[in-house]
């Protein structure tokens, strides 16, 4: 496992939230290429076989660049939590942001945030959803890799089947440091991708990875891609 970075390319904030010390370094466009702070992946969670108990954690690029398709990602995320808890019994969600590092141009940029923890009451993720909104973001590449080791220590049930929901439309500063976040976590990622020329992208960090949905065909893609991780017959649901 890599050290968290530390060497002299990072400035620092401080006095942010009144602690006196900085959450995050700074990033600037002329570091594209050097991979994110690398925090450890604490417990590694063994790999339930079906999804007799289920955690999904929806995680939204809110960056300005998500313009329109924010709201078709907030829509799909609606479905999804209506429709899943019909399928299966014991499902929790949880709803966390991902962003990028703060920079001179855009201070009160957040690389994560986890805005409600698991829950099984729906109705908790769907208020939390529908209270997020696009800030930040100044450079095309965003803080995926840091997000999603950060989403790896999440409090994931250790005999549950688990799945992060990523809405995105970028890339990450370093390829290599996202799949190994992907690649060397606790969860199975989904990507859907509001810009279709990073579709080829995240296919290589993922094999779920879809364009986000526009038509009801598109969103069934999902549904029977969730449940082929599941090992449940779509054909056979109700």
């Amino acid at each position: 496992m890599r050290p968290f970075l530390s060497f002299p390319l990072f400035s620092f904030a401080y006095g942010v939230a009144g602690f006196g010390f900085p959450p995050f370094p700074y990033y600037e466009s002329s570091l594209n290429g050097f991979p994110d702070p690398q925090i450890p992946l604490l417990t590694e969670l063994p790999e339930a076989q079906d999804c007799s108990s289920l955690d999904i954690l929806f995680l939204y690029d809110i960056t300005s660049s998500m313009g329109d398709s924010f709201r078709s990602a907030k829509a799909v995320s609606g479905r999804l939590l209506e429709d899943i808890p019909e399928i299966y019994q014991d499902v929790r969600f949880a709803v966390a942001t991902v962003g990028d590092f703060p920079s001179k141009n855009t201070p009160d940029d957040t690389p994560y945030f986890l805005v409600s923890s698991f829950r099984t009451d729906s109705t908790v993720s769907f208020l939390s959803l529908e209270s997020l909104v696009l800030y930040g973001g100044g450079d095309v590449e965003e803080s995926y890799p840091y997000a999603l080791r950060s989403a790896s220590n999440e409090d994931w049930r250790p005999e549950a089947k688990r799945f992060v929901v990523l809405f995105a439309d970028s890339r990450a500063r370093n390829f290599e440091q996202l799949q190994e976040s992907v690649q060397h976590s606790n969860f199975t990622l989904f990507a859907l991708i509001s810009d279709a020329s990073y579709l080829f992208y995240w296919e290589q960090v993922t094999p779920h990875t879809f364009p986000l949905p526009s038509t009801d065909e598109d969103y069934k893609a999902i549904l029977q891609a969730i449940e082929k991780e599941c090992h449940v017959d779509y054909a056979s649901l109700p």
